[in-house]
Formats: C-alpha cells, sequence, structure tokens
C-alpha cells in the first residue's frame, strides 16, 4: 500500500506543481478560467490524463482500506474526471468537485454511491433507457463513450460496471 499512496501522492504534487514546479502567474492555466484565487488544487498545470493515466487501480477496489480509497478518489478519479468533464463542457463542468458525482454532504453519505441526486438511467439496452437516450444524446452519447469506458477500466471492474454504479436506477 505504501507505494500506492506514493504513487497517488507524487501525481497530486505533480497536478499542483506542474512539471517545472513554476507559476506563471498569469493565471491562463486555472481550471474554469478564473483567476489565481480558487482553492488549492483548482491550478490545472498540465494534463492528468496525460500525467496520471486511465489506469486500473494498483490494488482491486474492493480490496482497499477506506483511507486508500480516499488517496485513489483525490489522487486519481478528481483529478482524471474533471479533466474529462471540463473537456466536455468548461462552462458547465467548470467547478467540479466530489458533489459533483457524490451530491451534496457526501461524507454524510460515506462517499456512496449510486448517488441518489444524480437523474436516474434506465438500465442499457431496454426501452426505456432507449428514450432517456434520445431526450439527451449529447450527454448519453459523452456518458457512453468516455465517463463509463473510463470507470470502467479506474475501478478495475470492465463491463460490470455500469451507468448505474453512479445513477440510481427509476
Amino acid at each position: 500500500m505504501r507505494t500506492h499512496r506514493g504513487l497517488v501522492l507524487g501525481a497530486m504534487v505533480l497536478l499542483a506543481c506542474g512539471p517545472s514546479g513554476g507559476d506563471p502567474g498569469d493565471g491562463s492555466d486555472t481550471a474554469g478560467g478564473e483567476g489565481t484565487d480558487g482553492e488549492p488544487g483548482d491550478r490545472v498545470h498540465a494534463s492528468a490524463i496525460a500525467l496520471i493515466g486511465i489506469n486500473p487501480p494498483a490494488v482491486p477496489w474492493a480490496e482497499m482500506s477506506p483511507e486508500d480509497r480516499e488517496l485513489d478518489m483525490v489522487g486519481r478519479f478528481h483529478p482524471i474526471f474533471r479533466e474529462v468533464f471540463q473537456n466536455h463542457d468548461a462552462v458547465e463542468f467548470a467547478s467540479f468537485e466530489c458533489e459533483s458525482c457524490h451530491g451534496a454532504n457526501p461524507q454524510a453519505r460515506h462517499f456512496e454511491m449510486p448517488n441518489p441526486a444524480l437523474p436516474p438511467i434506465p438500465p442499457a439496452g431496454t426501452p426505456a433507457y432507449e428514450a432517456a437516450r434520445a431526450q439527451g444524446v449529447a450527454m448519453m452519447t459523452f456518458m457512453e463513450q468516455e465517463v463509463t469506458p473510463h470507470m470502467q477500466t479506474m475501478l478495475g471492474l470492465g463491463a460490470a460496471f455500469t451507468c448505474n454504479g453512479c445513477h440510481p436506477t427509476p
């Protein structure tokens, strides 16, 4: 576990400080295009996907301690998915935090998923799913082609992970 924690912490430092460790001070590399007055970790100096990669966990999720899961979320999932969602729509996802996926007050819910605050998604392949897809083609396509496959890989679950790992079933 120490190696896994070291890798996660190293990636967090690279993301926070950037490859050069410098700060241009012009605000041009800040997530969401805001100035430099954001919260710690708001400054994006490099691509999380390029630095960390979309890879399975070093240890299966089910075998991780709560502390290791938290480190994995903070060190891999959050930077990767912040980038994925902001690349999709920088305005809508300018603020991308734990609550974006886990809902309001995630600590009180112990970060449990699926998040009941997310829109319900019918099981894939059902007529109800196709109807939901027809109502939001762009977002559903993004979720199908980017979010779900990345989650499948990063959790190490493959096709066992579906939309309903995050979204409730109606």
